[in-house]
């Protein structure tokens, strides 16, 4: 059973920083995702003085689509105060104020984001808000609810998709 609520928030200008990945249509990032928790570099953005986003939370940048070379980039990292300074040897992306729509989903199993984006378009149809692609991005959030504490008696994942809207 999975829970599903929509949120639309006024988001405010932020940085994320984390390691950027170029992705073809239809693959998947979970390998670059799963390294960049391994090897320390989720580990030592959890520590920037300057984050923003929860403890042990991961969000995951997605943009810069090309329909010539059929990729896109994804970018696993934190959110942080929009003036950081990016460290050496990661990448960073702007987000600017704007409305967000987020949809929550909570279940019992680990894999939330599947079709998450058309579960966020098909919510978004019952508010007087629409999609806003000219941002270019969409993020996935993993919150530690599930993905880095767990009840192993009671599992429960909790997992965010975020799209910029704007009124019809």
């Amino acid at each position: 059973m999975k829970n599903y609520e929509l949120e639309i928030r006024d988001f405010n200008a932020v940085k994320i920083i984390g390691k950027k990945i170029s992705i073809k249509f239809g693959g998947n990032a979970k390998k670059h995702v799963q390294n960049y928790l391994k090897n320390g570099d989720g580990q030592f953005l959890q520590g920037l003085p300057t984050r923003i986003s929860p403890d042990e939370d991961l969000i995951c940048w997605m943009g810069e689509s090309n329909l010539i070379t059929k990729t896109f980039s994804e970018m696993p990292g934190i959110f942080a105060n929009k003036n950081s300074q990016v460290p050496e040897g990661f990448d960073a992306m702007d987000i600017p104020d704007c409305k967000m729509a987020i949809l929550w989903i909570e279940g019992s199993t680990p894999s939330l984001e599947k079709g998450a984006h058309n579960l966020l378009l098909k919510h978004l149809r019952d508010t007087v808000y629409i999609e806003d692609y000219s941002l270019g991005f969409s993020m996935e959030y993993y919150t530690s609810i599930g993905f880095s504490i767990l009840d192993i008696e009671n599992p429960k994942y909790k997992f965010g998709y975020f799209l910029p809207c704007k009124k019809r």
